[in-house]
């Protein structure tokens, strides 16, 4: 990642969503079985909590440099965690977006939250 993508949140949560998404893309079908079976498999469980502490420290990464307080980080923390989420990529991408596409919308969600 280049040194203005770790300093600027914008910029960083498109470097992030850009790496990650092409990786949703890659991985799909076996993420796609992991989400649907993870109700019935209890090993499943214990993987997506290592996951789910993945993400909320990734969160926390993004919202470095955001200077966000109280309901507005929380709202942008919210937003942040469903850019994140192979789901939303899998819907954003299933209605016809490219990655590129998918990550501009996650992008423009998180800075309307951000506005909020």
């Amino acid at each position: 990642m280049r040194d203005a993508a770790r300093l600027d949140p914008g910029k960083r949560l498109v470097a992030v969503l850009g790496d990650l998404y092409p990786w949703y893309g890659r991985s799909a079908a076996m993420l796609g079985n992991v989400v649907r079976d993870v109700a019935t498999l209890p090993a499943l469980r214990d993987t997506l909590a290592v996951q789910r502490e993945q993400v909320d420290r990734t969160v926390e990464l993004l919202l470095r440099g955001r200077r966000l307080r109280g309901e507005r980080r929380r709202r942008v923390a919210a937003a942040l965690a469903l850019a994140l989420d192979f789901r939303t990529w899998e819907m954003l991408t299933s209605a016809g977006l490219d990655d590129t596409e998918a990550v501009g919308v996650a992008t423009a969600m998180v800075t309307g939250a951000e506005r909020c």
